[in-house]
C-alpha cells in the first residue's frame, strides 16, 4: 500500500549521499571534457531539432547526421584548438559513404531545414570551405587553414557542417549532411 505519488526523502541516507557525490563528480568531469573540446556538436539527425526527410533518423544520442546508405549517420568532429593564433583546427568526417565527394560549409548563423537526405543546420550566407574526398572507409579530413579561408577572428562564433554525396542514400536524393558543430574562436 501507500500513496504511489509519495516520495521518500533520501538526503539523509549515507548510500544516497555517496551516489549523489559520484554523480556530481562525473557530471563535473564531463562538463570539463566538453569545455575542452575545440567544437561543440549540435543539430544531430536523431529527431532533435527536427525529423529527417524520410524517417531516416539516426540513433538518439549518437551525435550523427541523418542515416545514409551505410545505415548510420555521418559524424563531423574537430581536433586542434579554436585559437586563431594557433590556426590548427582540423575537421574530420567519419561514417560517410566510401569514395564520395564532401564539402565543408561554414556560416555565422543557424537554422534547421530539410535538405536532400538530411538536415541543413547552417543559415545564410553559407561559405564553401573545402572539398574533401572521402576514403574507402567513408572518412576524410580538412587540410586548409580554417582561420584564413573562413576569415575568422578572435571572438567570432562560427557553425560548421559537411555535405556529402550519397548516390544510394535513404531518401533517393543523392546527398546528405553530417551533424553540425559550433566553434567559439579565441
Amino acid at each position: 500500500g501507500g500513496d504511489p505519488l509519495q516520495f521518500t526523502n533520501l538526503s539523509g541516507v549515507p548510500a544516497y549521499a555517496a551516489v549523489e557525490q559520484q554523480l556530481d563528480t562525473r557530471l563535473d568531469e564531463r562538463l570539463q571534457e566538453a569545455a575542452a573540446e575545440p567544437a561543440q556538436p549540435f543539430c544531430s539527425g536523431d529527431g532533435n531539432p527536427g525529423l529527417c526527410p524520410c524517417g531516416n533518423e539516426s540513433e538518439i544520442g549518437a551525435g550523427e547526421g541523418c542515416r545514409n546508405s551505410s545505415g548510420v549517420g555521418a559524424v563531423l568532429e574537430a581536433s586542434g584548438s579554436p585559437s586563431v593564433a594557433n590556426d590548427d583546427l582540423v575537421f574530420h568526417l567519419s561514417q560517410g559513404p566510401p569514395n564520395q565527394f564532401s564539402l565543408l560549409l561554414q556560416s555565422d548563423s543557424t537554422r534547421s531545414v530539410l535538405f536532400k537526405d538530411g538536415l541543413i543546420c547552417l543559415g545564410n550566407p553559407l561559405h564553401r570551405m573545402e572539398l574533401v574526398v572521402l576514403d574507402g572507409a567513408g572518412s576524410g579530413s580538412t587540410t586548409i587553414s580554417v582561420v584564413t579561408k573562413g576569415g575568422v577572428t578572435p571572438g567570432d562564433t562560427r557553425y560548421y557542417q559537411q555535405w556529402y554525396r550519397d548516390p544510394a542514400g535513404s531518401c533517393g536524393m543523392f546527398s546528405n549532411l553530417t551533424n553540425a558543430l559550433i566553434v567559439n574562436w579565441e
